[in-house]
C-alpha cells in the first residue's frame, strides 16, 4: 500500500536538502527529482558534484531522517 503521505514526504526530503548538503552545494544543484527511491540531482558544477558522490550514504541517511521515512536508497548526480 501506498504511504499517503509519500508525496509530503518526498516534499520535505527536497527541501531538507540545503539544510543536508550546505549552501554553497545547495546554490550549484540545479533540479532534483525521486524517481524509483533514487533522488536524481542535476548539478552545475563537477566539484560539487564529485563531493556529493563522495559523502552520497550520509546524505542519504540524513534526507531521510529529515522526511522521517526511507523515502531513497540512493543518490545519482547528473
Amino acid at each position: 500500500s501506498i504511504d499517503p503521505l509519500h508525496k509530503r514526504r518526498e516534499a520535505m526530503l527536497l527541501n531538507a536538502w540545503p539544510e543536508v548538503v550546505g549552501n554553497a552545494i545547495a546554490h550549484r544543484t540545479s533540479r532534483m527529482e525521486i524517481k524509483k527511491r533514487v533522488l536524481y540531482v542535476y548539478m552545475n558544477s563537477s566539484v560539487a558534484r564529485s563531493e556529493i558522490m563522495a559523502i552520497r550514504h550520509s546524505i542519504v541517511k540524513a534526507l531521510n531522517e529529515k522526511a522521517g521515512k526511507e523515502i531513497i536508497e540512493d543518490i545519482i548526480v547528473r
